[in-house]
């Protein structure tokens, strides 16, 4: 590893029987300019996706939010979203 390089860790601990997922990245060193980028954009089209999310919208309303978003700032938002995929 690098100064810049980036490091995707994953714990998912079950407990009787419950499970739950915890993934992070971390920059070793210095930021990752890019990486801060993805960072900020997956922020704020989780910001697009709230602005939809109320009584009468669909999980696909929302999701087509972020998607909208996350194009416009020049990425791909690529289904499954979550667990399931909210596309169909």
């Amino acid at each position: 590893m690098e100064a810049g390089d980036s490091v995707v860790m994953e714990i998912t601990p079950r407990v009787e029987g419950y499970w739950t997922q915890i993934v992070r990245t971390v920059n070793v060193s210095t930021p990752n300019d890019e990486l801060e980028k993805l960072y900020r954009v997956a922020r704020d089209a989780i910001k697009k996706g709230l602005e939809v999310f109320r009584p009468g919208k669909t999980i696909r309303d929302v999701v087509l939010a972020m998607d909208a978003y996350v194009k416009d700032c020049g990425y791909l938002f690529k289904p499954p979203t979550g667990h399931v995929s909210a596309w169909t």
